[in-house]
């Protein structure tokens, strides 16, 4: 994509950090397996459109696409089907999986959404041998974090927003647009949607 305000704010982020990654294991040789997690909504989208690109300039990096299906929204297969499209016009492969949220667990629908997506991601990385996955993360989300453990009552250490790059399950996630505010995303996904004829779905 291109043209569109803020182009080389979300492509610089992203490119570097790959970047980094293959200089890190540029002794061995090795290609480093990435995955963008996508749910088809706009930040995710957008950070897989132009990882795709980023990934094209970066030699030694192999790009796939993680799309966990919740099952808690009546479209949900349809947007598995939708970001699989996506995944298809950008060249990356994309592996979806179904996964159980426990409504019932007592943590709340969200919270229980969240585990089992992590627990997705670090299935389908074993399958395919993803050591990254790339979050769409960004400015305005951080405000939120922080917003919300200040409600809650979270003291200095809990004040602490998201960090750009975090281990989980063996896994290292990374946040490439921490710095970028969402309304630069919202101008790319409408300027891929006019170009494209693809549009991010919105979850309610």
């Amino acid at each position: 994509p291109a043209g569109y305000a803020g182009e080389a704010e979300l492509f610089n982020p992203i490119a570097a950090v790959l970047e980094s990654l293959c200089s890190s294991r540029a002794e061995a040789g090795d290609t480093v397996k990435v995955a963008v997690a996508l749910s088809g909504g706009a930040d995710s989208a957008m950070l897989a459109v132009h990882a795709a690109l980023a990934a094209r300039r970066v030699a030694g990096i192999s790009l796939h696409c993680f799309h966990i299906h919740h099952g808690l929204q009546s479209v949900a297969d349809d947007w598995r089907d939708h970001v699989h499209r996506l995944a298809m016009g950008l060249g990356v492969p994309c592996h979806s999986l179904r996964v159980r949220v426990e409504e019932q667990s007592g943590k709340g629908v969200e919270a229980a959404a969240r585990e089992a997506r992590y627990a997705g991601f670090r299935h389908l990385a074993e399958a395919s041998g993803v050591s990254h996955i790339l979050l769409a993360h960004h400015l305005n989300d951080q405000a939120e974090t922080v917003m919300l453990r200040l409600l809650r009552g979270a003291g200095p250490e809990g004040l602490r927003a998201m960090a750009p790059q975090t281990l989980r399950d063996d896994l290292i996630y990374l946040r490439p647009w921490l710095d970028v505010d969402r309304s630069l995303i919202v101008a790319a996904a409408h300027d891929y949607a006019a170009r494209t004829g693809w549009a991010a779905v919105h979850d309610p």
